[in-house]
């Protein structure tokens, strides 16, 4: 059985292990909680894991029977560089190749049997501030659980 965000700490201890030594990995309630990175110090090269809801697959379930869950997450890279702060260029030249090593990790990856591997999804709205340089790659995953008694 599986349980609702059980995917975080495995998606945490994947990049962990398969991103350059560094990196900063952790996880994070919001995208906009991650704008404070300004206030750190000037190199940063870091991937965040923040869930982003789940809906049911397929017909509704009946009560106590088996939910199949399609799980989004993103995961973060975080770059900066403060040269070219007005164009961003350096920050993103970082960004790119941390943001690759990401896809590599996790891009078809099975955490768990019983589960589908993860898949890339969407890279969403990128942000950049004063030389942060935020890509969100979005991810999704199945699973099964059990409802009920």
């Amino acid at each position: 059985m599986s349980q609702i965000l059980a995917l975080e700490p495995q998606l945490l201890a994947r990049l962990s292990a398969r991103l350059p030594a560094g990196t900063v990995v952790d996880s994070s309630p919001a995208l906009d909680e991650l704008l404070d990175l300004q206030e750190r110090p000037l190199s940063l090269s870091a991937v965040y894991v923040m869930y982003l809801g789940a809906q049911p697959l397929g017909d509704k379930p009946a009560p106590r029977a088996g939910l199949r869950l399609l799980e989004r997450w993103a995961v973060i890279v975080a770059y900066r560089d403060r040269a070219g702060i007005v164009s961003g260029a350096p920050a993103r030249a970082g960004a790119g190749p941390l943001a690759d090593a990401v896809l590599d990790a996790l891009h078809g990856w099975q955490p768990a049997e019983r589960t589908s591997p993860v898949q890339f999804a969407a890279l969403l709205q990128p942000v950049y501030s004063a030389g942060l340089q935020l890509l969100p790659l979005a991810f999704t995953h199945e699973t099964a659980r059990h409802c009920g008694a």
